[in-house]
């Protein structure tokens, strides 16, 4: 290839690049689409003293919902292998506003309390994991109370 034809082609692709970038209109996808995008599949649901751990997967990521145990009536029962749009929040990241921490997370002491690979969820040692390299996260959903789906 001759030295100077590489520069040419640069200068071409830049020159063409805007008029392909004009002439091609942004997607837009309606909110009724975009439902698919949110949901969830449950894998698996365990146990831990006083909570539920619901093992969620959307696409390749893996996500560990955090729930405090609790009665409610009536009742849309989480099973594994269905597909809820649950409304996610990050506990390890503290993006529960003050009211949701209080509400909603009785249980859940400040977030000073991080452990290695893990949190503190009430303060006396009942200690939710993270999962290696798979879960990096812990999650509270704004729309399930025990092991029942809110929508």
């Amino acid at each position: 290839m001759r030295p100077y034809l590489l520069p040419v082609v640069l200068c071409l692709a830049g020159l063409l690049a805007p008029l392909t970038r004009a002439a091609t209109a942004p997607v837009l996808i309606p909110p009724a689409a975009q439902a698919p995008l949110l949901r969830y599949q449950v894998t698996r649901i365990d146990s831990l003293r006083t909570v539920y751990l619901i093992y969620a997967r959307r696409h390749d990521s893996l996500f560990k919902i955090v729930s405090d145990k609790q009665l409610v009536e009536p009742c849309t029962k989480i099973t594994p292998g269905a597909t809820y749009a649950f409304q996610l929040r990050s506990l390890l990241f503290t993006d529960l506003t003050p009211q949701e921490k209080a509400a909603s997370l009785p249980g859940l002491v400040p977030f000073d309390t991080h452990h290695m690979g893990g949190l503190d969820y009430d303060g006396q040692g009942l200690i939710i994991s993270l999962e290696g390299d798979s879960i990096s996260d812990l999650y509270y959903a704004k729309n399930v109370r025990g092991l029942c789906f809110q929508p």
